[in-house]
């Protein structure tokens, strides 16, 4: 068995054989199917995405659909907080 692991590693440590193995599969049209890329969520136009909003946007596509869903009312949430916050505290003057 430990023979199997070892060679199957090799495999898949060496790019050179795992495309080669890639090219082989997708020749037989066993290659595996492309998911198609889902939009990421609309920013806010004048809101620049704070390091957050960037961590959860790019975990977006490893995540389950539920829980996409809430972390895509967690951002929009957080943007609307932002948003009423500048709103609330007026607007901004070159000397505060």
């Amino acid at each position: 068995m430990d023979n199997w692991e070892d060679k199957l590693a090799g495999l898949f440590n060496d790019p050179e054989k795992l495309s080669s193995l890639l090219s082989l599969v997708s020749s037989f049209g066993l290659a595996p199917e492309q998911k198609p890329k889902e939009p990421p969520v609309p920013a806010a136009p004048d809101s620049a995405p704070d390091r957050i909003e960037m961590l959860l946007t790019a975990l977006r596509p490893f995540v389950s659909p539920g829980r996409r869903e809430k972390m895509d009312r967690a951002i929009q949430a957080a943007r609307l907080t932002r948003i009423a916050g500048r709103t609330l505290r007026g607007p901004r003057t070159d000397s505060q």
